[in-house]
């Protein structure tokens, strides 16, 4: 599984407005599956973070906006709490070009949210 696959398949739940089942998905790649824990152990760290986080944030984040999914927005904002300062100011830029991209009337109350966000 690389991030390319991880967003495609996050982009399904995004269209489909379904934050449970998004939100599982998310829970299934933090926790290591049975086959890697057999070939690699139990130390090995769980899918998610082999993969590129902040690509796979940017991705995501931006579809939701885009699909006007606000409950996937905020939820993915929660996650985006927990980030390092490092990766926290490297996806600063995110919400400007989003906010940049929800300026139609359709994405008022996101957008209200993405102002508030890039100040």
């Amino acid at each position: 599984m690389n991030s390319e696959d991880v967003v495609k398949e996050g982009n399904i739940y995004i269209r489909s407005g379904n934050l449970v089942l998004f939100q599982e998905y998310y829970q299934s790649l933090t926790i290591p599956s049975k086959l890697e824990i057999e070939i690699y152990g139990e130390e090995m760290a769980p899918p998610i973070k082999r993969l590129n986080l902040a690509y796979i944030f940017t991705k995501l984040f931006t579809n939701a906006c885009l699909y006007n999914r606000y409950q996937i927005v905020l939820w993915l904002m929660k996650l985006y709490e927990d980030l390092d300062d490092i990766q926290k100011i490297g996806l600063k830029p995110t919400f400007n070009y989003v906010r940049h991209l929800t300026r139609e009337k359709k994405y008022h109350k996101l957008h209200n949210y993405l102002v508030k966000l890039s100040k």
